[in-house]
């Protein structure tokens, strides 16, 4: 017996994240609580117990359990270092697993559980069919150990690779792993709650060259590259909402963020690599117009499947991992900054009129994003769970 814990009709549930610091700075400089939350941990149960410092933000779970007792919770899950001794059924993998599920039942709240997040990204490499049969083991011990509040996320990255390489950047050759089509990691209907994606750049990285020239093209659900709407954007992104639809499961945009933005600094990079000649000075009104405004558009033409998404609200520089210094070129050239690509600085608050915004479409009557303790109440199936775990 599994659930998906879907708002209502008309209804979006909102994340922000992803990580604790960078949410509590969200809190403290907006004054709003959100009403769901997305945290990261790792399959080892690195970050479920104990707080672990990371270069790309901390993993924390106990601190969003503590801090954010009313909201939502969503996890990465990370088990790109434990994923085959998860599917050959180790019994120290397979004990760190049920941990993790004995931890999450005891939560009383709705967890979606995003499990080996990213599937296809060639980043993560998981071998499609070691990846399937994890995710089916984890699958199965959610059910045997009846944490009816765990709904099952499966999440591809639906990249578009887009450096190609020059100005010591990373040369990116495949849009998924060795090239595979989605459906290669696709565990089964009765394993997964939730099917989702990540938004990032899509609509204009898919348009690269990089891209049309990767190994094994494009996924068949991006559809054809010359799919574009009228102002010249990828449609490649919609497709993937067409393919996902097809999985008859809520879709989830369980990561999104204006990558190659700077928000407090007003700036753009109109392409992936790591060079400094086409920095762009921009207004808050052109980063808002840029990603935000075709981001909302996006969203609200595709509600009826997309049911929840998470903003990542952070400051990608302000991490060693996600580090990236323009400016020094030499360390650029050096390997030592960029070497996780061109991100930039995305938190709504570093600019007055984006943060106006972003807070007036989501009060425009779609968005479930401010904590309330009625909240968990309005999802799909909640009352099920109260009673199948007697929580009170």
């Amino acid at each position: 017996m599994h659930f998906s814990f879907t708002p209502p009709s008309g209804k979006t549930l909102f994340f922000m994240g992803q990580d604790i610091d960078t949410l509590h700075e969200f809190v403290a400089d907006t004054g709003v609580e959100p009403a769901a939350v997305t945290a990261y941990a790792s399959a080892d149960l690195t970050g479920v117990f104990h707080r672990f410092p990371e270069s790309h933000g901390s993993l924390d779970l106990p601190s969003y359990v503590q801090d954010y007792p009313d909201a939502t919770l969503a996890i990465g899950l990370w088990m790109k270092s434990t994923y085959v001794r998860i599917a050959n059924e180790e019994p120290g993998a397979i004990k760190n697993v049920e941990r993790l599920i004995d931890n999450l039942k005891t939560l009383e709240r709705p967890v979606l559980l995003r499990i080996g997040y990213e599937a296809d990204g060639y980043w993560n490499g998981y071998a499609p069919e070691k990846y399937r049969e994890a995710f089916q083991v984890i699958s199965r011990i959610i059910q045997e150990k009846q944490a009816y509040n765990v709904s099952r996320v499966w999440q591809i990255a639906a990249y578009c690779a887009a450096m190609d390489g020059s100005h010591g950047s990373f040369q990116e050759r495949s849009n998924t792993y060795f090239g595979e089509d989605y459906d290669a990691w696709y565990p089964g209907d009765e394993h997964v709650d939730w099917v989702a994606f990540s938004y990032f750049s899509q609509p204009r990285d898919c348009l690269t060259e990089t891209t049309q020239k990767a190994a094994g093209g494009l996924p068949e659900g991006f559809g054809q590259l010359s799919d574009v709407d009228a102002e010249g954007n990828s449609l490649a992104i919609d497709n993937v909402i067409d393919y996902l639809a097809s999985k008859n499961k809520p879709i989830f945009v369980a990561e999104a963020s204006p990558k190659y933005y700077w928000i407090e600094k007003g700036e753009y990079k109109p392409d992936a690599n790591s060079h400094i000649e086409n920095l762009q000075a921009v207004s808050a009104e052109d980063i808002w117009q840029g990603w935000y405004e075709p981001f909302f558009a996006f969203l609200e033409r595709h509600q009826e499947s997309i049911r929840a998404v998470s903003y990542i609200n952070m400051h990608w520089d302000a991490w060693t991992g996600w580090r990236c210094d323009l400016r020094n070129q030499e360390a650029v050239r050096l390997g030592q900054t960029c070497q996780d690509g061109v991100w930039g600085d995305a938190r709504v608050q570093a600019s007055e009129l984006i943060q106006q915004r972003f807070f007036e479409r989501l009060d425009n009557g779609r968005y479930i994003y401010r904590l309330d303790k009625g909240n968990f109440a309005q999802l799909k199936d909640w009352d099920k769970v109260q009673e199948l775990n007697q929580i009170k």
